[in-house]
């Protein structure tokens, strides 16, 4: 899989690249190096293709990024102990609180309840911390 343009074509010039994040979930890119560190730590349910992003201002290749598609997802968000909001046929969780019993010991995963939240376990999110990706916000769930 090809992923010609990540940027808008309209954008205006900069003097300056682009800020390239390891990962842009609203196109499921991650860069080589965290899909690397996730496998290193046990995450084996991904889906992974090589991307190229070009910058429409400079031209520059990027080609150290793959679409990802997470596989699978988990129902096992404890509904009676999470706050939450209904938004159409998903929720917004302001607390989550997890049922690990359902979650069947995948160390990542989406969370049925909210598709666009990725829930990994300590040992991903301690591979995470330690490989530095400071622009990864990890929030604790509560068991």
């Amino acid at each position: 899989m090809e992923v010609d343009k990540i940027l808008d074509d309209n954008l205006e010039e900069v003097d300056q690249p682009p800020i390239m994040y390891a990962f842009f979930p609203h196109v499921n890119l991650m860069s080589t190096r965290l899909v690397q560190t996730l496998a290193s730590a046990g995450v084996d349910n991904l889906e992974i293709f090589p991307a190229r992003i070009t910058d429409p201002n400079t031209g520059a290749v990027y080609d150290d990024y793959c679409a990802v598609n997470v596989v699978g997802l988990v129902e096992c968000a404890d509904m009676g102990k999470s706050e939450h909001t209904p938004l159409a046929d998903v929720y917004t969780f302001r607390e989550l609180v997890i049922v690990p019993e359902k979650t069947m010991g995948l160390p990542l995963f989406r969370l049925a309840e909210s598709p666009i939240d990725i829930i990994v376990n300590e040992q991903v999110a301690n591979a995470i911390r330690n490989a530095n990706f400071p622009e990864l916000v990890l929030e604790p769930v509560m068991p």
